[in-house]
Parts: structure tokens; sequence; C-alpha cells
């Protein structure tokens, strides 16, 4: 658990997520080891970043649509 990121140990029983690799000898080993709980508050925040992105981007093309139907239908009336 020499791995694990927190300012503690883990405690028995208490979950957490690794990555599996290989020490100087060849043995598997656990690392990059943080608390569950962690990783999935650090999900979340990810996740509502997203959202809030995606969110952003769909307004921003809803207004480009609504400007080119607008300068569309304004360049028919300047040719009728």
């Amino acid at each position: 658990m020499s791995e694990f990121r927190a300012k503690r140990r883990p405690n028995v029983g208490e979950q957490v997520v690794f990555s599996i690799g290989q020490d100087d000898q060849g043995r598997l080993r656990a690392t990059e080891v943080q608390e569950l709980h962690f990783v999935q508050q650090k999900m979340a925040q990810k996740n509502q970043q997203i959202r809030q992105r995606n969110q952003k981007r769909s307004q921003q093309a809803e207004f480009e649509a609504e400007q080119k139907k607008r300068s569309f239908l304004g360049l028919a009336f300047m040719v009728f």
C-alpha cells in the first residue's frame, strides 16, 4: 500500500481503486491506489463539467442556427 495517495493508509475493509503494475522483481502489485469515495467525487465533478460544456455548446449551436436563418431570410427579402 505504499502507493496509496491519501496522507494515511487505508483501513481494513475500506474500498479503494487501483491499477495493477509490477515491482522490480516482476511481482504484481497495486499502483495508484486511491480511496473509492475520492475517485467518485472527482468523476462526479468531471461529469458536471462535461454536462455544462455540452449545454453551452448546444446553446451556441442553437444561436448560430437562428443567426443563419435570419440572414437567409434577410437575403430572401433583399432579392425579391
